[in-house]
């Protein structure tokens, strides 16, 4: 006589129980403020969590669970953040550094959030907005803010606040790094939901606690000396990209000294890595960008008044420019072979910008006649078809790029290149890959260079 198989009946999971039940897998009472299944055990019941993440169903790469990623931790993850942090190790992790690697994102970040909290909040928080962006793409609307993913993310940034917060009076030498790595995720996350603003208000306190404290933390541990630097250096790209895209004020210029006036040298620039050319490039980066706001603000009788002066910043960011391409060119001829892909990637993504600003620093101090564009189009084919052949580098493209790449060249050329057909070809090329870098949203560049030029060009739209 065969036995008979007893099938256990399946039943819906509850998605409210209070988070220590979640995280043993036992069903919760839900008694509200604490469960009585924990404190009747002599457990501390963690209470519940305002906000929950959809269902795996529902939420596509968020449905995956890295083998083991929650005995990583010293504390207990609940379902919702193991996704999260599996996200994270499999999907953002690797490909948010499209254009120049960086070992604060390829590896520092998941370390630190193994160790501290807040770090491990402000992740998961970043992981949720981030798979909202490549589900739904920029918010475009207040209400469209109003999701599940979007609510849990900000549940999740109120629990970093609360635990930077508690530890604000603490002595420990290691809060200074970890409040930073959770300000650069802050930025992100908000660039990512479209509020500049408060953006702009974690960027300026980043900004001031580097500014006020020059100090390594744990001067003797290579990890936290490490650590500091790639935060400096993240945070200074972040401000170059915020000044060039309206949030940051541009300082006035200045002109350079006095000893540095006169004919540059041109051989005073060797790079022996690629880190000494970037670390060289972003600074001037943010420089000309600077100049180059700085005085569009400025009427003509007024850059009349101070052709001088602004001449001789001009002629010094140009040199400056000129002498970082020689170094940056012969860097290349004896490394590149050695190169990774991605590393050859950052090569070609910094020739691109030197490209586009060789051409705004030397339209700047220039009349509103536009003809004097018409010498250069062939300099903005040539960054169309470079950025071309970056976009070809990438097999897995990511939707969000800490770094600026090909959005803002393309943009260039798109509203300044007085030939409707590379016009019209760097607009298609914007269009092919709907991402972000940085505070620069590729759809909504798009559209804001087709309104500037298209508008008053039929066939610019047409080919668009």
């Amino acid at each position: 006589m065969e036995a008979k198989v007893r099938h256990r009946r399946s039943s819906k999971k509850s998605r409210t129980g209070c988070r220590t039940c979640r995280m043993r897998h036992v069903k919760c009472d839900e008694t509200p403020g604490m469960c009585q299944r924990c404190t009747s055990t002599g457990r501390k019941c963690d209470g519940y969590d305002s906000q929950r993440l959809p269902s795996r169903r529902t939420t596509g790469a968020l449905s995956e669970l890295a083998p083991g990623i929650a005995h990583r931790f010293r504390w207990k993850l609940t379902s919702d953040e193991q996704r999260c942090i599996s996200f994270f190790q499999n999907r953002v992790g690797p490909v948010i550094v499209g254009y120049f690697d960086c070992v604060l994102w390829q590896r520092l970040v998941l370390q630190i959030s193994q160790e501290e909290p807040a770090a491990f909040h402000a992740v998961v928080a970043f992981s949720a907005v981030y798979a909202d962006y490549e589900t739904r793409g920029l918010p475009r609307k207040i209400d469209e803010l109003d999701n599940s993913l979007q609510r849990f993310a900000l549940d999740q940034c109120a629990r970093a606040y609360r635990r930077l917060n508690s530890r604000s009076e603490s002595q420990d030498p290691g809060l200074r790094d970890i409040t930073l790595v959770c300000c650069v995720l802050f930025i992100m996350v908000e660039w990512m939901r479209g509020q500049y603003d408060t953006a702009s208000i974690h960027l300026k306190n980043g900004l001031r606690i580097i500014q006020h404290d020059q100090t390594l933390t744990a001067a003797t541990a290579v990890f936290s000396s490490v650590l500091a630097q790639c935060i400096a250096d993240s945070l200074a790209s972040l401000k170059v990209q915020s000044t060039y895209f309206g949030i940051e004020e541009p300082p006035t210029p200045q002109p350079p000294p006095q000893s540095d006036r006169g004919t540059p040298e041109l051989d005073d620039k060797t790079f022996h890595t690629l880190l000494d050319a970037r670390l060289t490039f972003e600074p001037l980066m943010g420089e000309i960008f600077q100049f180059h706001l700085s005085t569009s603000r400025l009427a003509p009788d007024e850059i009349d008044l101070n052709y001088g002066p602004l001449s001789d910043i001009q002629f010094d960011l140009s040199s400056r420019l000129n002498r970082f391409a020689i170094a940056l060119e012969s860097f290349s001829i004896s490394s590149f072979h050695l190169m990774s892909r991605n590393a050859q990637r950052t090569i070609y993504t910094m020739r691109l910008h030197h490209q586009v600003l060789s051409i705004l620093i030397n339209l700047t101090l220039l009349s509103n006649d536009e003809t004097v564009l018409d010498f250069y189009t062939p300099a903005f084919e040539r960054s169309i078809s470079l950025a071309e052949s970056i976009i070809a580098t990438f097999t897995n493209r990511p939707s969000v790029c800490l770094d600026m790449g090909v959005i803002l060249p393309l943009s260039f050329a798109a509203t300044k290149c007085r030939e409707p057909g590379i016009r019209a070809r760097a607009l298609k090329v914007l269009r092919s890959w709907p991402h972000r870098e940085g505070p620069w949203e590729s759809r909504t560049i798009a559209e804001c260079a087709s309104r500037a030029s298209g508008e008053m060009d039929p066939f610019l739209a047409m080919l668009a």
